[in-house]
C-alpha cells in the first residue's frame, strides 16, 4: 500500500470517529417478559450463547475476545443492549472495557441502549493470542429475557508487525471485516462469553444454556433461529454443595503460619500492589469480609506448567500467622478467600470455594465437600491456581481458585569458571530425567537473590562471598518428581554447563554438611531431606579450584545458615546528547519495559542523575571523565521480574522518543558486556547480571553507530565502576 493509502486511513479513522456521534440513538424493545429469564450474548461474528439468570442475579460480564493471525491496524463496532433491563457499571472504563486498544479507543457510552466505539494505531495491536477485544460489565435493573449484541462492523489486520514494518515495505492492509465493502479475509476468530455475578449465593450456579465452538468471522453474520447448537459446555459455575454449618466441628488449632503463592494476572500485572489479604466471614457480601494482611517473604516459588498449570513467571511466597483466636475464626467461618485491597481480585467467593475445601498435594478443579482443619495446613502453601471454568487462566474477574501443597525451598551456589566467567550469566535451573540425554531434562528456573557466598579455602565452609545465591521453592508435585528421577542436576540455560549427567553423580546423591566432602553415597536423599540447603559446585577433587570442564562439575550440600536477602539490582547509564537532539536528555533518563512496540505503553522508571559525568572512549573501552551525566537506578525484585519477563527494555528521555532500540532483538539486557559491538546476544539476560554495571548509549562518534536518528540507539554494558 502506497504511502497516499495510509494517509486515507487516518482520514477514514476521522470519519469514523464523525460517525459515531452522530448516529442515531437505537432503540432496542424490552424483551418478552417471561417465566424464565435469559440473557444471550450475540454477534455477527460470533454464535450465540445463552445464560439464565435469577433475582440473586447483580451483574454480568460480558466478553468478546479476539484471535487473529497477522497485527490489527483499527477497528470499529456498536454493542447494544435493553437498557430497561441492564445498566452500564460504572466500573466501565476505556482501560477495562478494552485492555488491548486502551486509551486509543474513542467511544460514546452515554446514548441510550448502545455502546459505539473506535480506534486506529500505527503502533499496531497484537491479537495473536487469544486476548479480550472488548468486555462490558452491566447491573441488573431488570427482568425477562435480554440480548447484548456487538456488531463489529470494521477490523482491519496488516502484514507489518511494528511500527518500522508499516513504512518499510511491510504495509499491506488486510480486510478482516469491512460492513461497507465485500472484501474478507481469513484469520480472525471471535468468541463471545459472559460471568454472573451472584448478590446473595444461589443454590445453583448459573448455567449457559448454549454454548458453541469458536466462529471465524467469514461465517454467515447470522444464524437461522433453528440453527442446533453444539452440546453445552461444562457450567461456568459448578453447582455448589450444601453449605456446611457455621458452627462445623473442626480440630483445636494454635497458631498457624499458612503462605500463599499469588501470581499477577496476565492483563493487570500490578492488581495485588496495594496488598493481599486472608480475609473470612459468614456474609456472602465482601465488604463484610476480616482482612488479615500477608507479608511478602525472600522466597520465590518457580511453577511449572506441567504439573501447577501456572503461567511461567518467578513469583514471591507471602505469608500470614495466625493467632489461635484467628485460626478458630477463620476455620468457623462460611467463605474465606484471597483478596486485594481493593476487593477487586480475589478467590472464588462461594461456601464451596471456601479456601480450606481446597484440595491438597496437587491442582484439581474439584474442591472437597468438608474444610480441611487449619492445623492441617500450617506451613502448607496455597497457590491461586485459575478460573473456575478454565482452570488454566488467572485472567478472571473475582473467580481464582487453587490448591493446598507443602513447598521445599533449596539454594544453590555457582561460581564462575576461570575461563568462562558468564557461563552462569542466563541464569541457574534445577534439571531431572530418567533419561541420560540432556534435552530430555525437565528444567525449572532458580531465582537469584541479593546473597553472595564461597568457600573458605581454610575451613571448606560456606561463607559471606561474591558468587550469588540462588533459591527455587517447589511443590509436592515437583519434589515427588525429582524424587523419582535417576538423574538430577544442576545446570545453565542451555545446559552447556551443568553438574554430572550420572546415576552415581545426581546431586540428591551428594554429600551433605557443614563442610565440604568429594564422597558421594549410593543411596539417593529425598529433597525435602536437603530443604534450606545449599548445593555448592565445585569439582570432584577440591572445593573449587578448578571447575573447568563441560557437564563433569561435582559439589556438596552444604548445611550452613543461609541468610537469603531480597534479590535487588543497581544499573547505571550514560546517555550522550544526541545529535538531532541536544535537549533530548535534559529531563532525564528512564529505564522502560513492557510488551509493546509503542514507547508511550511502557513502564517507565526514573532514574537518578548521580554526581558522576563521563565520556565514552573507544580507544579505551572503558568510560573516562567527560561531560555526559552518569543516572542510576536501585530496582526491587518484583520490578526486576517485571523486566526480566519484558519482551522489551530499554533506556530512554522522558519522552520516549529518543531511546534505544526498541525491539526484542535489542533489549538492552542482551547488549554485549566489555565492549560495544552492534550484534546483541542471543537468550535471555537477567538484570541481576548487570547488577552495578553501566550501559553505554553509543554515538557516530565513538562506536560508528548512529545517534541520529529516533529511537535506534544501540550500546553495550561496560564492566568496570560506574
Amino acid at each position: 500500500m502506497k504511502k497516499i493509502q495510509k494517509k486515507l486511513s487516518v482520514v477514514l479513522a476521522v470519519m469514523m470517529v464523525l460517525c459515531m456521534f452522530t448516529a442515531l440513538p437505537f432503540s432496542a424493545s424490552a424483551a418478552e417478559k417471561t417465566s424464565t429469564n435469559k440473557i444471550s450474548v450475540t454477534s455477527n461474528v460470533t454464535d450465540p450463547v445463552s445464560y439464565e439468570y435469577n433475582a440473586n442475579t447483580k451483574q454480568v460480564v460480558v466478553t468478546y475476545n479476539l484471535q487473529a493471525k497477522n497485527m490489527i491496524l483499527n477497528t470499529q463496532g456498536t454493542l447494544s443492549y435493553d437498557s430497561s433491563v441492564l445498566k452500564l457499571a460504572s466500573t466501565n472504563t476505556r482501560n477495562t472495557d478494552f485492555p488491548v486498544f486502551k486509551d486509543t479507543i474513542v467511544w460514546n457510552k452515554t446514548l441510550k441502549n448502545e455502546v459505539l466505539f473506535n480506534c486506529s494505531s500505527l503502533d499496531l495491536y497484537n491479537f495473536k493470542q487469544k486476548s479480550v477485544y472488548c468486555t462490558f460489565t452491566f447491573d441488573v435493573v431488570g427482568s425477562g429475557d435480554t440480548t447484548v449484541d456487538l456488531d463489529v462492523e470494521v477490523l482491519t489486520g496488516t502484514m507489518a508487525d511494528s511500527y518500522e514494518d508499516l513504512f518499510n515495505g511491510k504495509d499491506v492492509d488486510i480486510t478482516y471485516i469491512n460492513k461497507y465493502g465485500s472484501e474478507k479475509a481469513d484469520g480472525a476468530v471471535f468468541t463471545a462469553e459472559a460471568v454472573l455475578v451472584q448478590g446473595e449465593e444461589p443454590t445453583t450456579a448459573p448455567q449457559p444454556t448454549t454454548a458453541t465452538q469458536p466462529t471465524t468471522v467469514t461465517q454467515p453474520t447470522t444464524a437461522p433461529a433453528t440453527k442446533p447448537t453444539q452440546p453445552a459446555t461444562q457450567p461456568t459455575q459448578p453447582a455448589t454443595q450444601p453449605t456446611q454449618p457455621a458452627t462445623e466441628p473442626t480440630k483445636p488449632v494454635g497458631e498457624t503460619t499458612l503462605n500463599f503463592v499469588v501470581p499477577k494476572t496476565v492483563s493487570s500485572p500490578k492488581c495485588w500492589d496495594d496488598g493481599i489479604y486472608l480475609a473470612y466471614s459468614n456474609k456472602y457480601a465482601i465488604n463484610t469480609f476480616t482482612k488479615i494482611q500477608l507479608t511478602k517473604t525472600t522466597d520465590f516459588l518457580t511453577p511449572d506448567l506441567k504439573t501447577d498449570k501456572l503461567t511461567a513467571g518467578t513469583y514471591a511466597l507471602y505469608t500470614v500467622t495466625l493467632s489461635k483466636e484467628q485460626a478458630e475464626a477463620v476455620s468457623k467461618a462460611i467463605y474465606v478467600v484471597l483478596v486485594n485491597k481493593s476487593n477487586t481480585y480475589k478467590t472464588y467467593v462461594s461456601s464451596k470455594y471456601n479456601l480450606l475445601k481446597a484440595p491438597t498435594g496437587t491442582y484439581s478443579a474439584d474442591y472437597n465437600t468438608a474444610k480441611t482443619s487449619l492445623a492441617n495446613l500450617n506451613d502448607c502453601t496455597f497457590i491461586m491456581n485459575g478460573e473456575v471454568t478454565t482452570g488454566t487462566s488467572i485472567d478472571g474477574y473475582g473467580t481464582y481458585t487453587g490448591y493446598w501443597t507443602k513447598c521445599t525451598t533449596v539454594y544453590a551456589v555457582a561460581p564462575a569458571s576461570t575461563k568462562w566467567k558468564n557461563c552462569w550469566n542466563q541464569g541457574v535451573y534445577i534439571g531431572y530425567s530418567n533419561d541420560y540425554k540432556i534435552g530430555s531434562f525437565n528444567k525449572i528456573k532458580m531465582t537469584r537473590t541479593s546473597t553472595y557466598a564461597d568457600v573458605d579455602s581454610k575451613t571448606s565452609q560456606l561463607v559471606s562471598g561474591t558468587y550469588p545465591v540462588y533459591t527455587v521453592t517447589l511443590t509436592e508435585d515437583q519434589v515427588a518428581a525429582i524424587d523419582a528421577s535417576t538423574y538430577v542436576i544442576f545446570e545453565n540455560a542451555s545446559g552447556t554447563y551443568r553438574t554430572y549427567i550420572n546415576g552415581k553423580y545426581s546431586v540428591m546423591k551428594a554429600p551433605a554438611g557443614k563442610e565440604y566432602s568429594s564422597e558421594y553415597t549410593k543411596t539417593k536423599a529425598k529433597l525435602a531431606d536437603r530443604a534450606k540447603n545449599t548445593f555448592v559446585i565445585c569439582d570432584g577433587i577440591s572445593t573449587g579450584s578448578s571447575i573447568e570442564g563441560y557437564g563433569t562439575f561435582t559439589g556438596y550440600w552444604s548445611t550452613s545458615e543461609v541468610k537469603i536477602v531480597e534479590s535487588t539490582a543497581t544499573l547505571y547509564c550514560v546517555f550522550p546528547a544526541p545529535v538531532k537532539g541536544k535537549t533530548a536528555m535534559d529531563k532525564g533518563v528512564y529505564l522502560a519495559y513492557g510488551s509493546s512496540n509503542s514507547p508511550a505503553d511502557l513502564t517507565k522508571i526514573e532514574m537518578k542523575k548521580t554526581a558522576d559525568k563521563y565520556t565514552p572512549s573507544l580507544k579505551t573501552k572503558a568510560l573516562v571523565g567527560g561531560k555526559y551525566s552518569v543516572y542510576s537506578v536501585t530496582l526491587n525484585s518484583d520490578q526486576i521480574e517485571a523486566i526480566d519477563n519484558a519482551k522489551n527494555v530499554v533506556f530512554c528521555n522522558s519522552k520516549g522518543n529518543f531511546r534505544t532500540l526498541l525491539s526484542p532483538g535489542y533489549n538492552v539486557l542482551n547488549a554485549k558486556s566489555g565492549s560495544y559491538s552492534a550484534t546483541y546476544n542471543k537468550g535471555t539476560f537477567t538484570t541481576a547480571d548487570h547488577n552495578g554495571e553501566t550501559f553505554v548509549v553509543c554515538d557516530s562518534k565513538v562506536t560508528g553507530s548512529s545517534t541520529d536518528g529516533y529511537g535506534m540507539f544501540l550500546g553495550y554494558w561496560n564492566l568496570g565502576e560506574k
